[in-house]
């Protein structure tokens, strides 16, 4: 069955033309089933336990693949006025998202905002200096006013001395100005002179560094950014996801096998791993249940990640959450809130499945707060699996057990992947373990007589009877032995590889703090480690958290954790010596707020080692002597004797033997950053 390419309301299922008053959100999701996301551009991936996940350090927004349907957005009347920007968009299947979708769609996600433009161009090693200020979105939407109020210093240099403030003044006054007066001088004595706008002249004649302090401004500092699609602000969309401000990271860290690919034939299916964020992720399904069917650790085998091909569920928030019917494709939020992942194809035949993303628009600023769409904006392809990959799937919480998704009415019946001709299987082209190529019937025996899983990711389970995903569609009943012991690794350390931090972020001893950040937490554990429950000299008792063991009495740790909804509950657990899950403390603490506290301990660390005296010099610690120290002084204490051989309680590591392991760590993460191959180089 073939599905003509035009745009379907909700009723039928497919498109998605929903009013939000006058509001129109129009996204054709109308596909020929027999097309597959896998023939788009194939994202960077990287190896972690036997499975495949994106590689952020390589992915950017340049470098997404495209989107797959045709879709607009269009606001109500008077939205436009009360944001100050026009959130309106349009975008056609095949383009960049970076071209239609805006910083404010990111606010709370990736916090684009807090870029500056030289932050950006040091990531990306671009000369801002050949940078026209056409090229910088944002200053189309600056008026003189809004301009000197993100810029404070410009009301003190004359008016003379910043040309593109000299040519507007020109263009749009034909009377008198005396040029050498200050800005500032000239908006007190003309304030409605602050209502120019440099979208009245022509910036292309202009560089970014023609506007003293521009480069250097956060970009949420001037005003209406929120309107600024990514690719209007130069560097940006070449810039990797962890890199951002608010880095891209895991939630969780489950691994499951793709067990068996499941059409819309299927039914009824009650236990699953897929929903919402409003509705929470175990929405069940009642009809045309295409899915996945999970196999793995007690908390994902025998469940489905229904597919948000065929079935939506309730999403989006405030007065934005009613756009597209409330509704999104049902998935899972594997790498936070800036897009959904979504199972979207899936064949029975192929014994495949597909991933797709799925993005919203957000819209807030000081004045006004709209909330968020639904997830619809996509799809985007992300990665394939056949039955037997290892899979990651993040964070298994629940929720929504007595919701029940919507079918779109679509169906999956006889699909395939386009992947090279019926007769094959091909090898997947992701890297994942592999299949070679061989015929249907071939393919059809080895699935059903498949005998065992992957034992590192499956907890060294031995499968006795393969469930079997004949041509009725029917299972036989898969029995698994688990081993002795059984543990699937939830650490998030090794999941996504270190970010590469940032060469000119140094210490004024020339010590680079990523890379000390990133070798001091390496030698401690993952970021979703929990220590034992211990009381210090002082009656503070409490749990050591994450890559530098934190104890959760920490007043830092406390005001993270408490900040967040069931916050306080979660430390009234740690406080009594209750268990906890590593994907509590995940939640509550993230990686992303324990790398910028490992990053001011290690300054601090610096600061106090760098003021000591070397017994081997007489003089002040530096180079690998100073990193020694400092990671002595975390190991053991500020007040820890220099050298010393004190060993920790299970005397595996003496106090000096951590110092020279850290001192190694930070070498190897100078590399990693491309930084300098030798300590010595720094100083």
């Amino acid at each position: 069955m073939k599905l003509s390419n035009k745009k379907f309301s909700l009723i039928s299922g497919i498109g998605l033309s929903i009013n939000m008053g006058s509001a129109i959100i129009v996204s054709s999701q109308a596909q020929d089933v027999s097309n597959s996301l896998t023939q788009q551009t194939q994202i960077q991936t990287v190896d972690w336990q036997n499975t495949r996940i994106p590689d952020w350090n390589q992915i950017t927004f340049s470098t997404m693949p495209l989107i797959n349907t045709d879709g607009s957005f269009q606001a109500p009347p008077g939205i436009k006025d009360k944001l100050g920007y026009n959130p309106n968009r349009s975008w056609g299947k095949g383009q960049n998202i970076a071209t239609f979708m805006m910083l404010g769609d990111f606010q709370d996600s990736f916090e684009l905002q807090k870029f500056s433009l030289t932050d950006i161009s040091r990531i990306v090693g671009s000369d801002l200096s050949k940078v026209n200020l056409e090229k910088f979105g944002l200053m189309k939407l600056q008026t003189l006013g809004s301009l000197v109020s993100a810029i404070p210093e410009l009301k003190n240099i004359p008016i003379a001395d910043i040309k593109p403030v000299t040519d507007l003044i020109s263009y749009k006054l034909s009377g008198y100005v005396d040029s050498n007066q200050t800005i500032g001088n000239l908006l007190e004595l003309s304030p409605h002179l602050s209502k120019l706008n440099f979208s009245e002249i022509d910036l292309t004649s202009y560089r970014v560094d023609s506007i003293p302090g521009l480069s250097t401004t956060p970009i949420e500092e001037f005003e209406k950014w929120q309107g600024v699609y990514i690719d209007s602000i130069p560097g940006l969309e070449s810039v990797p996801f962890s890199q951002f401000p608010n880095p891209i990271n895991a939630i969780g860290g489950e691994v499951g096998i793709v067990d068996v690919a499941f059409g819309t034939d299927e039914q009824q299916r009650q236990r699953t791993i897929s929903g919402s964020k409003e509705e929470g992720f175990a929405v069940p399904c009642k009809k045309d249940c295409a899915h996945v069917e999970l196999n793995g650790s007690k908390s994902v085998k025998g469940k489905a990640w229904v597919s948000g091909k065929y079935q939506l569920v309730k999403g989006g928030n405030s007065i934005l959450g009613s756009v597209n019917g409330g509704k999104e494709p049902t998935g899972r939020h594997l790498f936070g809130d800036a897009f959904k992942v979504a199972v979207w194809d899936v064949s029975e035949v192929d014994g495949m499945m597909s991933q797709a993303l799925f993005f919203r628009v957000c819209m807030r600023n000081n004045f006004v707060d709209l909330g968020c769409t639904p997830y619809f904006i996509g799809p985007v392809p992300l990665m394939t699996y056949r039955e037997q990959d290892a899979i990651f799937l993040g964070l298994i919480n629940g929720g929504g057990e007595n919701s029940t998704s919507t079918p779109t009415g679509l169906k999956s019946s006889g699909f395939i992947f386009n992947n090279g001709g019926r007769g094959q299987r091909k090898v997947r082209s992701w890297g994942l373990p592999k299949w070679s190529n061989f015929s249907r019937e071939e393919a059809e025996g080895r699935r059903d007589n498949l005998k065992t899983l992957n034992s590192s990711v499956n907890c060294g389970h031995s499968n006795n009877s393969r469930v079997s995903n004949s041509k009725k569609g029917k299972k036989e009943k898969s029995i698994l032995k688990p081993s002795a012991s059984c543990h699937l690794p939830s650490a998030f350390s090794p999941l996504l590889p270190p970010n590469k931090g940032s060469c000119s972020k140094q210490h004024l001893s020339g010590t680079n703090i990523d890379a000390l950040s990133t070798a001091l937490s390496d030698i401690k554990g993952n970021y979703d480690s929990l220590g034992n429950y211990v009381c210090d000299g002082k009656g503070n008792c409490g749990r050591s958290l994450g890559a530098m063991q934190f104890m959760s009495y920490r007043p830092q740790v406390r005001k993270i954790i408490e900040s967040k909804s069931g916050g306080n509950r979660f430390l009234s657990k740690l406080d009594r010596g209750e268990e906890v899950t590593s994907e509590e403390m995940m939640q509550y603490f993230s990686p992303t707020e324990q790398q910028n506290l490992i990053a001011s301990d290690t300054l601090e660390l610096l600061d106090n080692a760098s003021k000591q005296i070397d017994p081997n010099t007489g003089k002040a610690f530096t180079g690998e002597r100073l990193i020694e120290r400092a990671a002595s002084m975390h190991f053991g204490g500020l007040g820890i004797p220099i050298d010393s051989e004190v060993s920790n309680v299970n005397e595996s590591d003496s106090i000096q033997e951590y110092g020279i392991a850290s001192s190694d760590r930070y070498n190897e993460a100078l590399k990693a950053m491309g930084c300098i191959n030798k300590l010595e180089n720094i100083n």
